[in-house]
């Protein structure tokens, strides 16, 4: 992604605004006090003070010990956490070889995670506009949508009475662009991957709705996050 303000909000924003510190972590010394704690989580630390050594896990009557394939820098990027969370439900993170927190999937809910993808879906949004913005033409709109295309055109006409007329800026939503891109040969999306870039986008623009419900939803926005790469 050869985007400098993507790559500077990648450097910004990073695991260490959605983890949970070490120090707020609930953590238990035997598997009977961990069972407790499952009700609410995944995984529970070991032991109860000091330095974290292992973990006990739900669904598990060992104590596991902590390997390097579930460990994090506390500098990654907020950017790289799905794909890294859609290999393993969660990582400790660390600094100077010691644990200072913990990276759980739904952690991908917290504010500061959408702050850097919606940067990334504008970008992608923003690009594709630039390219199409002076090809469109009212003759080629119905070949592109359906019931639409009148509103549209009203909405291009509204604006004319309004003197706010700049052209088609301002009338199509992320997925009319994709689709318009798509037709003007910049990309070759699918239809389940624009509503898959639609679905993201909403999920990200609207401070009421959670990035994830499941733990499929992590490896959906990776995928997303792949498109809009290819986009910028």
């Amino acid at each position: 992604m050869e985007n400098e303000p993507i790559k500077r909000l990648s450097e910004v924003f990073t695991v260490q605004d959605v983890m949970t510190n070490a120090d707020e972590l609930k953590r238990a010394d035997a598997l009977e006090d961990a069972q407790y704690l499952f009700n609410e989580y995944d995984v529970v630390p070991h032991p109860r003070k000091g330095e974290i050594k292992g973990f006990f896990r739900r669904g598990s009557s060992k104590v596991n010990q902590i390997e390097t394939s579930i460990l994090v820098s506390h500098g990654t990027s907020i950017l790289d956490l799905p794909k890294l969370l859609s290999r393993a439900q969660f990582y400790f993170v660390i600094l100077a070889n010691r644990i200072v927190g913990y990276i759980h999937y739904s952690d991908l809910n917290k504010p500061a995670t959408k702050i850097p993808f919606f940067a990334v879906i504008q970008a992608a949004e923003r690009s594709l506009w630039e390219q199409i913005m002076y090809r469109i033409s009212e003759e080629d709109l119905p070949r592109v949508f359906d019931k639409e295309v009148n509103r549209f055109a009203k909405k291009k006409e509204d604006n004319k009475k309004r003197n706010v007329d700049i052209g088609w800026t301002g009338i199509f939503t992320f997925p009319n662009i994709l689709k318009l891109a798509r037709f003007y040969g910049l990309t070759h999306l699918s239809d389940d991957e624009i509503k898959l870039l639609k679905e993201t986008r909403n999920k990200i623009a609207h401070s009421d709705r959670n990035l994830i419900t499941h733990y499929g939803d992590v490896q959906a926005l990776v995928d997303a996050q792949d498109l809009c790469r290819s986009l910028i």
